[in-house]
């Protein structure tokens, strides 16, 4: 009799795990979800300004145009070549368009100084090249976009799930990330170092179960 009595309570544990596992299952599977976007700006302010000179010119002022940016009074800005092509006007429609070609080129310069732009402005204005000056901006070079890029990431990363949290906390809830995006990470990207504005935006989306 009491043989009977242990295997039947071993089966009615066995039966109160199983019903119990079940029940935790169902609750998860029908567990709520939200998501949020965190955002951070960055100041860019701090970066060194950028100025950018475009050429257009013939060959021999394309010769003295290399020549003057890999002087003395040049390289002191770290000039970088952005861009470079050449054409011929006229080519096509008129076959008595001059046969040499015109050069553009552009060149990227970074300065920690106001005054450079006008240092930069004489050195020109001394020569006889066609410039022109595009001074409107900032220089983020690869390694300080790869150091922004890192930072800006974790601190709206950071917010989002701060925010995500304290929703949870307000209904009692554990809330559980399940998935991270990045956004409008193009911000970060800008074409030839150069960005056109005073701040950078970086967003993040992270989703997150609540239970």
């Amino acid at each position: 009799m009491k043989n009977c009595f242990f295997v039947h309570l071993g089966f009615i544990l066995m039966l109160s795990l199983t019903l119990s596992s079940c029940n935790f299952e169902s609750n998860r599977s029908h567990d709520s979800s939200i998501e949020l976007i965190g955002a951070h700006t960055i100041s860019l302010t701090e970066l060194p300004s950028a100025v950018s000179i475009g050429f257009n010119g013939d060959k021999k002022q394309k010769e003295e145009f290399e020549k003057l940016m890999n002087s003395t009074e040049m390289t002191a800005f770290s000039p970088q070549k952005a861009n470079e092509n050449y054409y011929r006007e006229g080519m096509y429609d008129q076959p008595s368009s001059p046969k040499a070609f015109t050069y553009s080129i552009t060149y990227n310069l970074s300065i920690s100084d106001p005054k450079d732009k006008d240092r930069i402005a004489d050195v020109l204005a001394e020569s006889d090249i066609p410039a022109s000056i595009n001074s409107n901006g900032y220089y983020i070079s690869s390694e300080k976009n790869n150091e922004i890029q890192a930072k800006a990431f974790q601190m709206a990363l950071v917010q989002a799930e701060g925010r995500i949290k304290a929703y949870a906390d307000s209904l009692n809830l554990i809330s559980e990330v399940i998935e991270v995006e990045e956004i409008d990470d193009y911000q970060l990207f800008p074409q030839n170092g150069l960005f056109y504005g005073t701040e950078l935006i970086k967003k993040v989306r992270v989703k997150a179960l609540l239970y």
